[in-house]
């Protein structure tokens, strides 16, 4: 399904209340194991994911690659960011590849959920 809300290139301030598979539009993925799609809105992780772009995920149930990039679920909506460790117990640094945009640390109780990207489509 594609989720009709936009996953965040940018900073962690829009926050969605959530979708039903209703709510969603139905897309065919070119990749196995695909879950869910958003679309790309805001530069952070510009050229390589410009707005409009679309990505296939599938959940993280255990291992974060550290350096990847993830679309995180956290409290304030979903963002598409680079996942780091820090040294603190329990926090996450999520970075973009724009260095306009700095750093966020993102304690991992505010985190629902972690989506690896599978594949991006640019329109």
């Amino acid at each position: 399904p594609l989720v009709p809300f936009t996953v965040r290139g940018g900073t962690l301030q829009d926050y969605c209340d959530g979708a039903t598979v209703w709510d969603c539009e139905p897309i065919i993925s070119p990749v196995k194991g695909a879950e869910l799609a958003f679309e790309v809105s805001g530069d952070s992780m510009a050229p390589a994911f410009p707005p409009g772009a679309r990505v296939l995920l599938k959940k993280v149930r255990s291992d974060i690659m550290w350096g990847e990039i993830y679309v995180v679920d956290t409290e304030d909506g979903a963002v598409l960011k680079r996942v780091f460790p820090t040294d603190d117990e329990g926090v996450l640094e999520l970075r973009s590849d724009n260095p306009a945009y700095p750093p966020v640390r993102m304690p991992t109780a505010h985190v629902r959920g972690v989506w690896r990207v599978l594949l991006r489509m640019i329109q």
